[in-house]
């Protein structure tokens, strides 16, 4: 505590400010009564925070994820006294676009969890970039903003392997311009037929998955045959099942006498 004692000199009052050692302690502060005190933000982030605080403490308390600001407190004689601001949403800077781009949301207000999307103004143009991207917790944006410009044209489509493109093909194609592909004899295609000419890159999985061949030799060393027919020789698309039975004795293991032909194989049985 301190005591103000006033003297007169040479016709002038002087004031002396004088420390006294006080003798009871001052009092805490309370992190209850900054809870239910007028200084408190229902945003402020009091995870850490201890039950009291000696006088004279000070302590930074944060505002929570998605909310930009702090306080400082400082614990004086048992009343916390503060300086700082009030918690508020933490916004993302003001997005710029082109003038050929359509924006839906608010690019220049956008708080925590926001979201803007973009699109072409023409239909002539594309997107080159994210759709839409969002104010996330730290107050910036998920991705840059896209541009909109005008498609590229694509080379020649790439080869496939085991199979071709059904038509004879141009030096050059447009945007979405397609190809259709075939596969070869027996090998089956997966995905496609086609592949689409998108802003300068070919777009669409094809694969022409290969047939299984079983002959006479494979199936001697195991003593099986085919169960219908007497061929030599078989060729068997992905995907088909083919059935042995035994020449002699009994199958062995718990493959079956059903086999399945996958991509080019085909796990033969055995009989004994």
């Amino acid at each position: 505590m301190h005591v103000i004692t006033r003297s007169c000199v040479l016709f002038f009052w002087m004031h002396t400010l004088t420390f006294v050692k006080s003798q009871e302690p001052l009092p805490d502060c309370t992190l209850q009564d900054f809870l239910n005190g007028p200084l408190f933000d229902s945003n402020f982030d009091t995870t850490g925070l201890e039950a009291s605080y000696v006088a004279g403490r000070q302590i930074r308390v944060s505002c929570s994820t998605g909310y930009s600001g702090f306080f400082l407190l400082f614990c004086i004689e048992g009343k916390w006294q503060s300086r700082g601001t009030k918690c508020k949403p933490q916004q993302c800077p003001v997005i710029h676009v082109s003038n050929n781009v359509q924006v839906i949301g608010d690019p220049e207000e956008a708080n925590v969890g926001n979201v803007v999307r973009f699109s072409c103004k023409s239909n002539s143009e594309i997107l080159s970039g994210s759709q839409e991207i969002y104010c996330n917790e730290n107050g910036e944006w998920s991705g840059e903003a896209p541009t909109c410009n005008a498609p590229l044209d694509c080379e020649q489509p790439p080869p496939l392997a085991n199979g071709d493109t059904k038509n004879s093909m141009k030096f050059s194609y447009r945007h979405n311009e397609r190809v259709e592909y075939i596969c070869q004899n027996y090998y089956t295609m997966q995905g496609g037929p086609f592949k689409t000419c998108n802003n300068g890159e070919w777009t669409g999985e094809i694969i022409c998955l290969r047939p299984c061949t079983v002959d006479e030799e494979a199936m001697r060393g195991r003593n099986i045959r085919f169960r219908y027919g007497r061929k030599d020789k078989l060729y068997s698309t992905h995907g088909d099942v083919i059935e042995f039975s035994c020449t002699r004795g009994r199958p062995v293991g718990s493959l079956g006498m059903r086999p399945m032909c996958v991509d080019g194989v085909v796990h033969l049985p055995s009989c004994q």
